[in-house]
């Protein structure tokens, strides 16, 4: 008997607590990128084709989202009869946290996963670049040093970053806030 992935078999042994299902699709596969790349700030999108499998339902409730875009001029007509939409990975979590909760929940803990990975990736080589190597050259000696300067800029850089985000959404999303100590509202 062929498996669809409507009928997909559930069992109850899951050791987070979750419902074990044999999927064709894991959530480990479901490729999150940002887009533009070198734009820290940008948009996370995930495939269309790609959720629906994960999901298992009919692409069409996604495709939706392609013909808006199409209608708006986002997309031309070869990109909208190829099938490939990028989907705001926002969206597409909503629509999982409403409608698949379990296949958002495993998707939530893949993503977390893959989060810590990268911090450990990025804590280790902040530590073997800091680290004292043999031949004397450690801290303060040869290209540790550089190594270390440029961890120091771009921590720096990230931290400017964060600073200049927060403040472009706290000019566009908050227009006032409150004083607590001379009671007054302010707006810009």
């Amino acid at each position: 008997m062929a498996k669809s992935a409507k009928s997909l078999e559930k069992q109850t042994n899951g050791a987070d607590g979750l419902p074990l299902i044999d999927l064709t699709f894991p959530a480990e596969r479901l490729f999150e990128y940002q887009w533009p790349r070198d734009d820290p700030s940008a948009e996370f999108y995930l495939l269309q084709e790609q959720v629906a499998e994960y999901l298992g339902i009919n692409g069409t409730r996604l495709s939706r989202r392609a013909r808006l875009l199409f209608d708006e001029g986002a997309i031309d007509e070869q990109q909208f009869s190829q099938g490939l939409t990028a989907l705001r990975s926002d969206d597409v979590c909503q629509l999982m946290m409403r409608e698949h909760p379990d296949e958002y929940r495993r998707y939530a803990r893949v993503l977390q996963d893959r989060e810590l990975k990268k911090r450990a990736d990025e804590q280790k080589a902040l530590v073997s670049s800091t680290t004292k190597r043999p031949g004397g050259r450690g801290r303060g000696g040869g290209g540790d040093s550089l190594r270390v300067q440029h961890a120091w800029k771009r921590a720096s850089q990230q931290a400017t970053d964060f600073n200049a985000k927060l403040a472009r959404d706290r000019e566009t999303r908050r227009c006032a806030y409150y004083d607590f100590q001379t009671n007054l509202i302010h707006y810009w």
